[in-house]
């Protein structure tokens, strides 16, 4: 009897092995029911472009497709966020259009499989989006950008090493084979850029280390400032005054090094530092720009802060010199800022256009002198605003460019001769996405991701 009891048992597992999608019952019918399916592995994920920009388009890579041991037809459910917010797009949407980006957003995807019956587990993917100027960046006689490819190209004056490789001349050339550049700044002679995994490389010259301390003087490739490990905070961005260099990193502090003779570094005293050195306590900064001998920098409060040399009222606050960051037009909610050599400009979140300090070539936008926020126009669709030698650009928010300033070089790209007190477009298009002003000369890049530079041909 025991053996037959043995036998009965089995027969419903021995059923069971002849199928894989079917499986012993609860005791009702013929025992036989369909397996639980099994669900898809989860697929590895990449959000595009690299070095992904404000006002330009991001998309989503699958690496590798998920797996399905089942066999099943799989399709993919994406779930997007924007500074950890769910945005409520469709399931099905794999790429953000241009006008959902902006500067600053910190984008993240996370991807599920779907066999038809079962989802599979979440792949994601983060990518924090650049400023598109910040792609670009004109020093004394030396330009830089990154191509949308990720290849960082230098172009211009050499004696220093500060285009990072052997050439020089008015024809762009890359630094290396990687395709991992996502910031680049170019002081007077030297060069920092920053790489998609953090990474924090310096080049040039290096006579006040404004390379740090570590690198040679000069420095004709790039050296490794930073190399982030572990979960230690990576940099975002970098920018370069004449002599010092500033950055701020991935946990939004700020950081500076190099030349200090008028406190540009912001630490309340005026010693040089060989190495980079926190400014302050704050874990909210958003934009940084860097002029001659002063810096500024926004936070994400909307409020503005400068330091260093006010010699021409550069600084904004009617005082004398300070080494330490002063809060600019509190009662004004500030979205970008433009340090010149001697002047400052920055635009408003309401898109209002304002700058201070020297004003010999009328790089103001305005008659007169100015030691403390001084409003250009009455016009209120400014978007972003760039500071060189002796003159400014901006754009509006319907992507027209507009110079002002010094034009002894053609800088202002307007064909009028002499300087020019108030804004002026420059040509009659309609698609510009970032301007650099810099020392007598100007370049732009249109959506397209094409570059167009005016001004002295030095470079």
């Amino acid at each position: 009897m025991r053996m037959w009891i043995a036998a009965l048992l089995l027969l419903p597992v021995l059923a069971a092995c002849g199928d894989k999608k079917t499986t012993t019952g609860t005791g009702s019918g013929d025992g036989l029911m369909p397996l639980a399916n099994t669900a898809p592995t989860a697929p590895r994920v990449r959000i595009e472009p690299r070095m992904a920009v404000s006002d330009g388009p991001i998309w989503v890579e699958l690496e590798r497709p998920a797996e399905d041991l089942d066999g099943d037809t799989l399709t993919y459910r994406y779930r997007w966020f924007r500074d950890g917010e769910p945005q409520g797009f469709a399931d099905d949407a794999t790429a953000i259009a241009t006008d959902r980006t902006g500067y600053g957003d910190v984008w993240r995807v996370e991807v599920h499989a779907f066999d038809g019956t079962v989802t599979g587990p979440a792949a994601s993917a983060e990518r924090w989006l650049q400023l598109a100027a910040r792609t670009i960046s004109l020093g004394e006689n030396h330009g830089c950008r990154v191509r949308s490819d990720g290849r960082l190209l230098c172009w211009g004056a050499n004696a220093q090493g500060q285009l990072g490789h052997a050439g020089s001349g008015s024809e762009p050339a890359a630094i290396d084979e990687s395709d991992a550049w996502v910031s680049v700044g170019a002081g007077a002679a030297h060069t920092c850029a920053v790489r998609d995994d953090g990474a924090l490389y310096c080049w040039g010259a290096n006579g006040q280390d404004q390379l740090t301390s570590v690198a040679a003087n000069p420095q004709p490739v790039p050296f490794a400032v930073d190399a982030p490990e572990g979960d230690a905070p990576g940099w975002r961005f970098v920018v370069a005054g004449r002599d010092h260099s500033c950055g701020i990193k991935t946990d939004r502090t700020l950081w500076c090094w190099g030349d200090n003779v008028s406190g540009q570094l912001g630490e309340n005293h005026v010693i040089e530092s060989r190495k980079p050195i926190r400014v302050g306590i704050g874990t909210n900064w958003i934009d940084l720009t860097a002029g001659d001998f002063h810096t500024c920098g926004i936070r994400s409060d909307n409020s503005l802060w400068c330091w260093g040399d006010d010699a021409d009222g550069q600084i904004g606050t009617a005082d004398e010199d300070t080494s330490y960051p002063r809060l600019i037009g509190a009662d004004k909610r500030w979205i970008s800022v433009a340090a010149g050599k001697r002047h400052t400009c920055a635009t408003t979140v309401g898109g209002e256009l304002w700058c201070w300090g020297a004003n010999d070539a009328r790089q103001l936008g305005v008659e007169g002198t100015h030691t403390v926020p001084v409003r250009v126009g009455a016009a209120v669709d400014w978007s972003r605003v760039s500071a060189g030698g002796a003159h400014s650009c901006g754009l509006k928010y319907n992507r027209t460019l507009w110079c002002w300033g010094s034009n002894g070089a053609g800088q202002l790209g307007s064909g009028l001769p002499g300087s020019v007190a108030a804004p002026v477009q420059v040509s009659d298009r309609y698609d510009w996405s970032a301007v650099q002003a810099g020392g007598d000369q100007t370049c732009a890049m249109r959506l397209g991701g094409e570059l167009w530079c005016w001004g002295r041909g030095a470079f």
